[in-house]
């Protein structure tokens, strides 16, 4: 039973993927089945004809205008030939019912039948596509001209499409710019950021003007937006800032230098999602050592969760002293605990380098930003659920490790939230950017993207290079970064390696390619060849000459590419 369900499954999908590829060659099959089921006569006809077009396209136009005129003449004389298609196929199921064959050898019945079989035939051979793309580079060929090229709108023509663009609203997604080609705007819609993009291009490439329309767009429509930037561009951020408070939305700024509110990575998710964001702000070499560091850690949260003890960066560091916990137990007559704590004590000697780190940072120059005992404090969680704008700016230049570390808590925070979407099965719309991300890169990045499409997160990963991927995480992290992302705003690549890489992200098409042998005496083409080839949809060249403001744009959903200049967006 099983296997015949199966079988017709199988042809059933054949059937439609054959339509889908080839819904020409499927039309004229069916046309010729209801040909040989309405006419017998006329089926003999229809099908050499089309084999002699397939043979000789050159055939088709001539046999198709003399059926054609053969038809016009019948109907125009039809006093002297009244007979019809309809008017003999009647006689000849007469003559079937009778048992005769002599219906064949009627001559009147073919002088009918061959206009009709002329004219269908040629018309059917037309309708089946044949590889004409040879054909016409030959034509092009012998004539001289070289291989049509598409043309870009000169400047006068595209100031006037960017100008355009400013009158346009887009409710259910970002606008980016226009078409160089056509001038038609482009568009990163919402169901398609959905499942992320990744936006890449050298210094100086316009790469931050494409970012500013997305963060512009989900500010106007009110959509929460968190924007970790891993360059710490404070112009930026007063950009952003000022975007906020003119469509009056709720603000929130954490920067390693200048004025900053304090942030507590901590305050969100269960005890255990705590520990794991704490676990991962570090590499173990051994596995051995990081399971105590997590047992560890787990039963430190979990003591500070039983007692209602929400605590910072700060205060996890004290509490992650055993003697803290001896004395929280001497508060609380709990024995329970002072037996726990002594339990811990005998473990400290094997996490004090993971103590010794959450320590480094709370002592550190910009240790103060993570007590939340003091002045305004930002709450991830809380600033989403407002549909706030949040920027963190990290400054790797000056805090080169803690910047790394900074934006990995981050990242795990962010998890956490999501999580709890996930299990709630809440999924509205939150814009996440991770500008320069090559900077925190990790799983854990991957790891959230992977996890937020349900949850409604639309990721944005910008980066200068897929170079500064790879030497992250190696080509892993770069294939995970290229399988996760399905749109692409590419801009001017200087290597090579990383123009030709997104060259085949992008992908080939069918080419062909023109060799000829040339005379040495008379310089003329004495013979040559020609024949089919793989070729760039966008060369490599190309990327590596894009201008300022000019991008390739990539849908891969509906496969779309065009060559865009961004918008510049306008900033109060």
């Amino acid at each position: 039973m099983h296997s015949k369900l199966a079988t017709k499954n199988i042809h059933i999908d054949d059937i439609t993927q054959a339509m889908q590829q080839h819904p020409r060659v499927v039309l004229a099959v069916i046309i010729i089945f209801v040909m040989g089921c309405i006419s017998l006569p006329l089926f003999i006809i229809v099908v050499p004809v089309i084999l002699l077009c397939r043979l000789n396209m050159q055939l088709t136009t001539p046999l198709a205008a003399i059926g054609g005129l053969l038809v016009v003449f019948m109907w125009v004389t039809k006093g002297i030939i009244p007979l019809t298609l309809l008017h003999h196929q009647k006689l000849l199921l007469h003559e079937i019912m009778r048992g005769g064959v002599h219906f064949f050898t009627f001559p009147w019945v073919w002088l009918i039948v061959i206009p009709y079989g002329l004219l269908i035939g040629a018309l059917i051979g037309l309708l089946i596509p044949a590889d004409t793309t040879i054909r016409k580079a030959l034509k092009r060929v012998s004539r001289g001209e070289a291989q049509k090229k598409s043309t870009t709108l000169n400047e006068r023509q595209m100031h006037r499409a960017q100008t355009k663009l400013n009158a346009i609203e887009i409710c259910n997604g970002a606008l980016l710019g226009a078409d160089m080609e056509t001038g038609k705007p482009i568009i990163l819609y919402d169901k398609d950021a959905n499942l992320h993009t990744l936006a890449i291009g050298t210094t100086g490439c316009g790469k931050t003007t494409a970012l500013t329309n997305i963060v512009k767009s989900a500010i106007e429509r009110s959509i929460p937006l968190v924007y970790v930037d891993g360059k710490g561009d404070l112009e930026l951020l007063e950009n952003i800032r000022r975007l906020a408070d003119k469509h009056k939305r709720s603000f929130y700024a954490f920067s390693m230098v200048g004025e900053s509110m304090h942030y507590n990575p901590i305050h969100f998710g269960s005890y255990t999602s705590k520990k794991d964001r704490i676990i991962e702000l570090r590499t173990w070499s051994e596995d051995h050592y990081r399971k105590i560091a997590e047992g560890y850690l787990q039963t430190v949260f979990r003591i500070l969760n039983q007692y209602d003890i929400h605590v910072d960066l700060k205060g996890l560091s004290h509490y992650l002293e055993p003697a803290t916990l001896y004395q929280l137990a001497r508060e609380h007559e709990d024995q329970d605990l002072a037996n726990i704590a002594s339990k811990l004590e005998e473990r400290a000697k094997d996490v004090t380098s993971l103590i010794a780190e959450i320590a480094n940072i709370v002592d550190s120059e910009i240790g103060h930003l993570f007590d939340c005992a003091h002045g305004k404090v930002l709450q991830l969680y809380d600033a989403i659920n407002n549909a706030g704008v949040i920027y963190f700016c990290l400054t790797p230049l000056a805090f080169p490790a803690y910047a790394e570390t900074l934006g990995k808590l981050i990242i795990n925070d962010l998890k956490s939230i999501i999580a709890s979407r996930l299990q709630e099965r809440v999924k509205s719309k939150l814009f996440t950017i991770f500008d320069e991300f090559s900077i925190f890169a990790g799983d854990q990045i991957i790891n959230l993207i992977n996890q937020g499409r349900g949850a409604g997160i639309h990721a944005v990963l910008a980066t200068q290079s897929l170079s500064d991927i790879s030497k992250k995480g190696g080509d892993a992290l770069l294939g995970q970064v290229l399988n996760n992302t399905n749109n692409y705003i590419i801009m001017r690549q200087n290597h090579h390696n990383d123009a030709e890489m997104l060259a085949n992200v992008i992908g080939t098409k069918e080419d062909f390619q023109i060799t000829s042998q040339v005379s040495a005496y008379d310089a003329q083409s004495s013979s040559g060849s020609i024949r089919k080839t793989k070729s760039f949809i966008i060369h490599p060249d190309e990327i590596k000459r894009l201008m300022l403001g000019e991008a390739i744009w990539v849908n891969k959903q509906s496969f779309n590419i065009q060559k865009a200049k961004i918008k510049c967006p306008t900033v109060p």
